[in-house]
């Protein structure tokens, strides 16, 4: 018999009742309980791992419907860990004990990670460390968060924030991700305060003269064609294609931006390319729906860095 656990946590702003309750889905016994930051969505009964494993994943259409039927966003990370089992569960209770300075009383089958899905046999007594998430708040001492409000106000073109509305907007999506929960909201935010900084550009003149060529003949084709039939109608879309064609693409804007911002230093090249490959990831996150979450979360760390590098290349500019 095997037991599916996962966790997951919800934003400050909505709670779930941290009373345990159980429930009988068929043969399944499914309790949900809260354990410090995390709730525990807990599913005994299955009779292989296989069975289990179907169950995990439709947890993620589960989760959508708490979203969408109670509003409660709530993050987890379904990917079943590996399962480690111990051969002397007496003595790895002991080795546990003596290394975490605690008592546990034995046995002890194996040690999971208690934020990570687990698919693992019943009868088997694991025991599961959940770490706090230690990012998720920063204390900065008081007499620091003075100085540095006042330093801001003494910047002598302090005005000028008020007067760029695109970097009010790039800074402020760029200050949701320290509040947004998914890892995924996360990542898209970071790449979405870079797009709120580009300006559109024209195509090089070679692009431009094909496109206005194009722009022609199409008028031509069109002209015999009775105004509201579906070839002319199509023939009109294609056109308005065409000429939105003009300015670069927001991923040659992206790389445009950085190369602009960054132009006095050595790197800003590299960044260049760095912010392209990140945002042919955000395509990739939009268009397919998934990004492996050990890759997501190193990109959203370079992504971080990038764009804080940005915006203050750029709040420097515009406030001193």
């Amino acid at each position: 018999m095997y037991t599916v656990r996962i966790a997951f946590t919800v934003p400050p702003s909505t709670k779930i009742g941290e009373d345990e309750v159980c429930d009988q889905v068929g043969t399944l016994e499914v309790s949900l309980k809260f354990a410090g930051e995390h709730y525990i969505l807990e599913a005994i009964g299955f009779p292989s791992t296989e069975r289990a494993a179907d169950f995990l994943t439709r947890l993620d259409s589960a989760l959508c419907w708490l979203l969408l039927k109670n509003g409660i966003s709530a993050e987890a990370a379904l990917e079943p860990q590996t399962i480690n089992y111990y051969s002397d569960p007496q003595l790895a209770a002991a080795n546990l004990s003596k290394s975490l300075d605690v008592r546990i009383d034995g046995p002890v089958d194996g040690m999971a990670s208690g934020t990570e899905a687990a698919i693992y046999l019943t009868d088997k007594r694991l025991r599961f460390a959940t770490f706090g998430r230690g990012s998720a708040y920063t204390t900065v001492p008081s007499r620091d968060a003075l100085q540095t409000l006042l330093e801001g106000l003494r910047f002598k073109g302090a005005h000028g924030i008020s007067q760029d509305p695109k970097l009010g907007v790039a800074l402020k999506l760029y200050g949701a991700y320290f509040t947004e929960q998914s890892s995924t909201a996360r990542f898209l935010t970071l790449i979405m305060s870079l797009e709120a900084l580009t300006l559109p550009t024209p195509k090089a003149p070679i692009a431009l003269a094909l496109l206005e060529k194009w722009s022609i003949e199409l008028d031509e084709i069109a002209a015999p064609m009775a105004p509201n039939s579906e070839d002319a109608l199509a023939l009109a879309a294609l056109k308005r294609e065409i000429c939105f064609r003009r300015d670069d693409s927001i991923r040659s804007q992206v790389r445009k931006l950085v190369l602009s911002t960054l132009d006095d230093e050595s790197d800003a090249a590299d960044v260049a390319r760095e912010a392209l490959r990140l945002y042919d990831l955000r395509s990739i996150l939009v268009h397919d729906g998934f990004v492996d979450a050990r890759q997501l979360s190193e990109a959203t760390d370079r992504a971080r860095t990038l764009v804080h590098r940005v915006l203050l290349s750029r709040f420097r500019r515009v406030t001193h």
